[in-house]
Order: structure tokens, then C-alpha cells, then sequence
């Protein structure tokens, strides 16, 4: 596979939420706080010889970490925004 980063953003912080702690509770037990924490993600958009990848790296939260085939990079840009939250001025272009 021959892969090209274009567009990236180093440092993108992201807030996790755990599961619901007042499902685990018993019946009258006094609520507990979120559990909630956030972590910091390295996000690449690499052009392919068909269509796009958006990889996501974390630090520390293995379970960030993967990647997505787009058909067009505006859908790349798309799925990052969706499921990271990120804003197009984030973005940074990739010299060659």
C-alpha cells in the first residue's frame, strides 16, 4: 500500500467518559460522581492510490488508536470531526 500523509493534527485532547457508575449500583446506594478523564490524540489523514485513511494515535488509551478508510477527503475530514471533534482550522498540511 502506498501511503502519502497530507493533513494532521499533533495534539488533539478528547474527553472519555466511563460507563454509567450508578448502573452498578445497588438499589438506595447514594450516587457517585462520572467517571471521566481525556486524552490526547495524534490524528493523520494519509492519501492512498484510492481514496483516504484517518489514523488516530493516543497516548496512552490503546483503544483510540485505528483507522478509517474514507472514499474522499472531505469525508475524512468528516469522520474526524464527528468522532473526535475536531474543527477544520486544526488541520495542518503535510510538506512533501
Amino acid at each position: 500500500m502506498n501511503e502519502r500523509p497530507l493533513f494532521e493534527i499533533a495534539e488533539h485532547s478528547v474527553a472519555i467518559d466511563g460507563l454509567d457508575p450508578q448502573d452498578w449500583l445497588p438499589a438506595g446506594a447514594a450516587p457517585r460522581p462520572p467517571h471521566r478523564h481525556s486524552a490526547q490524540l495524534r490524528l493523520v489523514i494519509h492519501a492512498l492510490s484510492e481514496g483516504f485513511l484517518l489514523v488516530s494515535q493516543s497516548s496512552g488509551h490503546p483503544h483510540l488508536d485505528g483507522d478509517t478508510w474514507h472514499p474522499t477527503l472531505e469525508e475524512a475530514f468528516a469522520q474526524a470531526a464527528q468522532q473526535f471533534g475536531t474543527s477544520a482550522g486544526q488541520w495542518q498540511r503535510i510538506r512533501d
